[in-house]
Parts: C-alpha cells; structure tokens; sequence
C-alpha cells in the first residue's frame, strides 16, 4: 500500500514539474533520474522496457547483484 501511495506521489510531482518547467529541464531531470537508478538500485524505465521486449541474462544477473535489492 505504501509502494501505490508514493508511486502516485511521484506521478503527481512529475506531473506538475512537467507542466510548469520548461521542455528541456524537465527532459533533463528524466535523464538524471534514469542514471542515477541505474547506478544505485541497477533498475530503471528503460531498463524495464529492454528486459521486457529482450531479455539479457547479463542484464538479469546484474541486476540480481545491486547493492539495495
């Protein structure tokens, strides 16, 4: 329960961040936001969507070894 309560904090955040800065800043912070979630927790969007149309066992068992999983 907790886990929808923040996804849909984080939803409405991005959403209004989206709305209100300018393109490029808000493309920006998506990227930032991708790099640092791979680099800390080895999982991302895009990540998510290439093991989902492709799945890589390198991928796979690095992602088994990140530090917070």
């Amino acid at each position: 329960m907790i886990n929808s309560v923040f996804d849909t904090v984080s939803m409405l955040i991005g959403f209004v961040l989206a709305w209100r800065l300018p393109v490029g800043i808000t493309v920006a912070l998506a990227v930032i936001v991708e790099i640092a979630l791979r680099y800390l927790i080895h999982d991302n969007f895009t990540l998510n969507i290439v093991m989902s149309v492709h799945p890589i066992e390198a991928v796979k068992a690095w992602q088994a070894s990140a530090p917070l999983h």
